[in-house]
């Protein structure tokens, strides 16, 4: 999941997938070209409970196309922990 969030104001835009994080950026970005005005935005990837997994400051409008400004965005996985509770029982011999 993305979230857009305007840093001028605080409104946010959340995208549940990159299709539509890419639409939404687009529309945005063509009311900003048509009413020249600038807009500055940072665009989250969040995984479980709204943990943040990547951030990117955008300056709108920009030119080119929306995939080569986030060239690299949003490819980031949850961290796993490596070591849990079940584990650590699992491997925790009882000794009566």
């Amino acid at each position: 999941m993305f979230k857009i969030v305007s840093l001028a104001n605080g409104y946010q835009i959340d995208a549940e997938d990159k299709d539509t994080l890419f639409s939404e950026l687009e529309s945005t970005n063509a009311r900003a070209k048509d009413r020249s005005e600038t807009v500055e935005l940072k665009v989250y990837q969040v995984g479980d409970q709204d943990s943040t997994l990547d951030e990117i400051d955008i300056s709108l409008p920009f030119t080119g196309i929306i995939e080569e400004v986030l060239d690299g965005f949003g490819k980031k996985e949850p961290k796993t922990s490596k070591f849990s509770l079940l584990n650590l029982f699992k491997h925790k011999q009882v000794k009566l």
